[in-house]
């Protein structure tokens, strides 16, 4: 009975050429990922490695470079969970379930997915779970 079920839930899926387009929008956006997660690597290797030389310091200036690193941190975290996002939904496009909602089994709308390519819910259902 549940194997029918998620068969039948996996039914209504995109098309081949459809998954094709949403695949490439991946892989654009992962390749931006990677090059901004690069960027800001490097960005806090010359925070480590500088060590606050050159700030004379001032308990203000050490404070605001301790700041600065941990935004490029926090930063650099969220990359790397997008990163990860991204790669999840290019496999949901390999196993050809890239675009239905986990929880109805519904097609999430294209503009959805353009918008917010790594969702696996309709918007109904994140704005229901949300509220709670």
């Amino acid at each position: 009975m549940k194997t029918q079920k998620l068969s039948k839930k996996f039914q209504n899926r995109y098309s081949d050429s459809e998954l094709n387009e949403f695949n490439d929008l991946l892989c654009l956006k992962l390749s931006i990922c990677e090059s901004k997660i690069i960027e800001l690597e490097n960005s806090l290797k010359e925070y480590t490695e500088d060590g606050g030389v050159g700030y004379g310091g001032d308990l203000m200036d050490v404070s605001s470079r301790q700041d600065e690193k941990e935004v490029l941190i926090n930063l650099l975290n969220r990359q790397k969970i997008y990163k990860f996002q991204l790669q999840n939904a290019l496999f949901r496009i390999q196993n050809k379930t890239y675009g239905i909602c986990v929880n109805s089994g519904e097609k999430i709308s294209k503009d959805r997915l353009r918008i917010v390519p790594t969702t696996t819910k309709l918007v109904q259902i994140k704005k229901e779970k949300s509220k709670k």
